[in-house]
């Protein structure tokens, strides 16, 4: 319902050049556009003012509270747009001031107003939330059209791209984030953004299996720089960024620009050429899978996931340099992918259950083991480590070296030497599928004393029937 004042007060403005109004509205509902739902509110109230003028005109809202017509409210906030029409040799301008601006209930409306197509879809896309603390922008041309800009903007609880079919991974899906403080200034050519995330999320469908990656903190700052208005060169640097969440801490810098078109092997600016360097102090080797990205087959992805089972590591470095259309980078002309982490008490098999046909012998896996892990370009190795075998406590492995050249089409080629009873060699041998690599030639063997074992195996692990065993006991 209209209060008689508001009534009265609107009236009035359409005689005069400006005035103000407080209104208190109830189920207002209106359609702006064709093929527009209704904007519905189940109530509005507040203060609306307005100024006409030869030049231009002003509007502004103090203490503006609604209730959308499904429940979503808008607590309050405060608006002020300056608009300048274009005179002579000067472009049309507009300022626009604002504070408390709910942006989850702005999207919903907004959905409602004709704002254009692109507009719309950005909004279905990015589906935008949190709150704007303060926003000040000012533009030159008309409102719907891009021309000369620069925002500067604090945000809180900022949620982008946090939509069904980004948790799906789904094409359609957008990179985005969740529970983030944002301070922005930007401009047509460019801008920097202070980010500050706690118990929030980044979301990166398309990048890696799980699109969700959980972050108990994130602190960076971004410039970016864009060229051009047609296919324009855009360019990013990621300075000194600190990040932990229960899998890692650590610290990275990185570069980022869209790529050459006429150089690129994916004839597009997109995804561009990625340079980032980073290391970690904490990190769990059973996550490792979690941040290998898509671009590396999901079997392989999985065989970590299986053959990893246990390990932690206190130094790791990471670098990945080149055009991302080539991740893993197979040529090295293309470019660098690696991770590189000095492991402690880890346990690795490296033929995992999942890969074996059913009813067959377990092979025994690599327990406490202290070594380098390696990830270059399509390739995975354990180098220079020491440990046991599952089952053999006193066997004591040193110098193993474990190599996948390959992890699309993983070969494991284990070389080992090791020390211990010969019962225990005998029982490994035995009770593993190395007795029928070897035509079960040590079936009935026995013997005591220490010994010292030379061994060397060769796994297909798509074609296991294949694999080969050479080796000595002395």
């Amino acid at each position: 319902l209209f209060s008689f004042k508001a009534l009265y007060e609107i009236e009035l403005l359409k005689a005069m050049v400006g005035g103000s109004a407080d209104i208190a509205l109830s189920q207002v509902s209106a359609t702006l556009g064709k093929q527009l739902q209704p904007l519905e509110l189940a109530s509005i109230q507040g203060r609306l003012s307005g100024k006409r003028q030869t030049s231009g005109f002003e509007v502004s809202t103090h203490g503006l509270q609604f209730v959308t017509g499904d429940g979503l409210r808008w607590p309050g906030g405060n608006l002020r747009l300056q608009h300048r029409t274009a005179a002579r040799a000067s472009p049309a301008r507009s300022e626009l001031t604002a504070d408390r601006l709910d942006l989850a209930a702005l999207s919903r409306i907004a959905k409602r107003l004709p704002l254009g197509e692109a507009a719309h879809n950005a909004l279905r896309t990015y589906a935008p939330q949190g709150q704007v603390e303060t926003l000040q922008a000012t533009w030159q041309g008309p409102f719907d059209a891009q021309g000369r800009y620069q925002i500067k903007a604090r945000i809180h609880g900022l949620a982008l791209g946090d939509t069904p079919a980004t948790a799906a991974s789904a094409s359609t899906a957008t990179i985005g984030l969740r529970g983030a403080a944002l301070e922005v200034e930007m401009t047509q050519a460019g801008g920097k953004a202070t980010l500050r995330l706690r118990e929030g999320a980044l979301l990166l469908p398309r990048i890696f299996e799980d699109p969700v990656l959980a972050l108990g903190k994130l602190d960076t700052q971004v410039h970016w720089q864009i060229d051009g208005t047609e296919n324009p060169r855009i360019s990013v640097q990621v300075g000194e960024t600190h990040f932990a969440n229960a899998d890692a801490q650590g610290q990275l810098r990185a570069t980022w620009r869209t790529s050459d078109p006429k150089k690129s092997s994916s004839g597009a600016r997109f995804p561009g050429v990625l340079e980032l360097n980073g290391t970690l102090s904490r990190a769990d080797g059973t996550r490792v899978h979690r941040y290998l990205p898509l671009v590396i087959p999901a079997e392989a992805r999985h065989y970590v996931r299986d053959g990893v089972l246990a390990g932690s590591a206190s130094t790791v470095a990471f670098r990945v340099k080149g055009d991302l259309h080539d991740l893993p980078f197979n040529d090295p002309k293309q470019g660098e992918f690696r991770i590189a982490a000095q492991v402690q008490n880890a346990t690795y098999a490296f033929v995992p259950p999942s890969v074996q046909p059913a009813g067959e012998l377990p092979w025994p896996a690599l327990t406490g083991l202290s070594g380098e892990l390696v990830f270059e370009r399509a390739s995975m190795q354990v180098i220079g480590a020491s440990g046991q075998f599952t089952g053999a406590r006193t066997v004591r492995i040193s110098q193993a070296q474990t190599q996948i050249a390959d992890l699309e089409h993983p070969v494991v080629e284990v070389s080992a030497q090791a020390s211990g009873p010969l019962t225990e060699f005998l029982d490994i041998v035995k009770k593993s599928p190395i007795d029928g690599l070897i035509h079960h030639a040590l079936a009935q063997a026995s013997g005591s004393g220490p010994a010292e074992l030379q061994l060397n195996l060769r796994l297909p692990i798509d074609e296991l029937h294949k694999s080969t065993v050479r080796g000595g006991v002395t």
